[in-house]
């Protein structure tokens, strides 16, 4: 083997690895799906099918997921529409985007270290990204913030290779030599950037201050390209990808400024009833607690919100590189600008979560630091070699020998913890008893009149048009009825031949009203089914046995919150209410 293949020959270890915790079982770890990933499926099967979301707007922007309060951005929708026109709208598609995604951002941070640093460095930081539980976690699932580290990786290997993180020092090897090849690097780099604003609120805050810092860092060296005539293709074409990427942003802005925030006024502190020395204040606690030790090392969350068992954000056995790295960055701040970007990026990473009131320390809003981390840790383990190569071979072997013990039995402790303990933990937040119900439902229905729903658990129709399943075409032909909710989200009432109770109807009048009248519309005496979080008779109908029972996965050492949902035969009655 020569010495190029021999090289790059740990960076293919890690991609392995990472696609290995990425990729299998995706249908399975963790249980499919949260409603915002099922949002997320169906609109692109609507998209495919019709042209048109769910609420019949064609191609659009920003997607109205479930209600005039809550938007997201339709980028990451259109990458998984491939996805969902190859496997269909299943899990394992609506999925799949986000892991291939993930394993490229392995390979990416290995470039971007490498040419800054060298060859091992490169590889330590592709190893801990590829076994890192924050990324992993964030693979596994289809929630938007998933993309984004992506493209951030790949912007910052765009400036990069278009000459754009300049450096005092001469230019490392692997950097584009020729203008054509910078430009065009250039271009991607802005359009990866804008994209990055654009794929999730969080860091559409974080971007535009990320870039802030690029012109307080090389700004002069920008204006010294501008003026070489040579030299203007790379900054030009960064600006142009920067501006074309963005256009969904201003667009948006200037015909419906609305979504592009459109839950900021119930998360962010300043639409809250606090001073501005109460908003202050709680900015640095919030700052600060997404910082913490505990969460970044010792228990962190998984996207949905729930922790996995005894795991941080990162492995634990990394926290002492991770702070060695950190002194070592800011011993060097003075000398290097990249050192400098590195600490500007440490500084802002925490700023999406820190604005808003509402959960903190957060494991979305603070996603443009996922990225970063291994960026750090091996910065740090290079401190370390370099102090363990000054020791004799002797010491160098034992101590090796043990930090890959240590380091082999903390991947194995978090691969246990996420893939096994955490199943059962991870169903109160993917409503897995709820699905199940519907799954049942749809598969022993046959010719129900009707399935009557608890309206209690977060966004039910999602899954009956999945189960079912709702063709994008049937919906367009019998809309969904949906009526007000709280906090900017609907309360859907009926679905094709779904009905959902109303919820807050004293806070919304008319609401039971509406309900009522989808009732009267019933066969008179028809058959259906009730899906209901109580195994007792359902007050208004005529004979409700139970005939299935949506049990949690079997684990007695944890016992979660989550209700027992039960299917019922039920047979209407009239236009009684239920």
């Amino acid at each position: 083997m020569s010495a190029g293949p021999r090289k790059l020959a740990p960076l293919v270890v890690c991609i392995a690895l990472g696609a290995v915790l990425r990729i299998p079982g995706l249908g399975s770890f963790p249980p499919p799906l949260t409603q915002d990933e099922a949002s997320r499926g169906y609109d692109a099967w609507c998209l495919l099918e019709t042209g048109e979301d769910r609420h019949g707007r064609r191609w659009p922007f920003f997607l109205e997921s479930f209600g005039p309060g809550d938007y997201t951005a339709a980028f990451t929708t259109y990458l998984t529409m491939p996805f969902v026109a190859a496997l269909g709208p299943t899990p394992t598609a609506i999925r799949l985007p986000d892991a291939l995604l993930g394993v490229v951002t392995v390979a990416l941070v290995f470039v971007f270290v490498r040419r800054r640093f060298d060859n091992t460095t490169a590889c330590i930081a592709a190893a801990v990204l590829a076994l890192d539980p924050w990324h992993i976690s964030l693979c596994r699932t289809a929630h938007e913030s998933g993309f984004t580290p992506f493209l951030l990786a790949l912007a910052l290997v765009g400036m990069q290779s278009a000459g754009l993180l300049p450096e005092r020092n001469p230019r490392p090897k692997g950097f584009a030599v020729s203008l054509r090849h910078r430009t065009a690097f250039g271009l991607m780099a802005g359009l990866a950037l804008s994209l990055h604003a654009w794929a999730y609120p969080a860091t559409r805050l974080f971007t535009p201050l990320f870039c802030l810092v690029f012109v307080v860092l090389y700004g002069r060296d920008y204006i010294g390209m501008l003026r070489r005539g040579d030299q203007r293709g790379p900054p030009i074409a960064a600006g142009i990808g920067l501006i074309l990427g963005a256009s969904p942003l201003w667009i948006t802005a200037l015909s419906a400024p609305h979504r592009i925030a459109a839950r900021s006024g119930a998360t962010l502190l300043f639409h809250q009833d606090l001073s501005a020395l109460q908003i202050a204040g709680n900015f640095v606690s919030n700052w600060l607690s997404n910082l913490n030790p505990v969460f970044q090392f010792v228990q962190g969350q998984d996207v949905c919100g729930e922790s996995i068992p005894q795991v941080g954000l990162h492995l634990a056995i990394l926290a002492p590189f991770w702070l060695l790295g950190l002194i070592r960055i800011a011993a060097t701040i003075l000398q290097s600008r990249h050192s400098r970007l590195l600490m500007a990026w440490m500084l802002l990473y925490p700023v999406p979560a820190a604005v808003c009131g509402d959960w903190n320390p957060h494991p979305l809003r603070t996603v443009a630091g996922v990225a970063l981390f291994p960026i750090i840790a091996a910065v740090g383990a290079g401190v370390a070699m370099s102090a363990l190569n000054k020791q004799k071979r002797p010491v160098r072997r034992i101590v090796g020998a043990l930090a890959i013990a240590a380091f082999a039995a903390n991947v194995g402790h978090f691969a246990d913890a996420y893939f096994r303990k955490f199943i059962p933990i991870a169903e109160l937040a993917y409503q897995t008893r709820l699905i199940r119900a519907f799954e049942f439902v749809a598969a022993n229905s046959g010719e129900a009149d009707f399935v009557l729903v608890t309206n209690t658990a977060n966004q039910p129709y999602i899954y009956a048009l999945l189960a079912e399943p709702i063709s994008p075409d049937e919906l367009k032909r019998s809309p969904m009825v949906a009526v007000d909710g709280p906090n900017g989200f609907h309360q859907v009432l009926a679905v094709g031949r779904y009905l959902f109770m109303p919820i807050n109807t004293r806070r919304f009048p008319g609401t039971q009203e509406r309900f009522d009248a989808l009732l009267g519309r019933l066969p008179p005496e028809g058959d259906g089914f009730l899906i209901f979080e109580s195994d007792s008779k359902a007050p208004g109908i005529e004979s409700s046995p139970i005939v299935y029972r949506a049990e949690a996965t079997s684990n007695p050492a944890i016992n979660t919150p989550e209700p027992t949902y039960f299917v019922h035969t039920v047979r209407a009655a009239g236009n009684q209410r239920p």
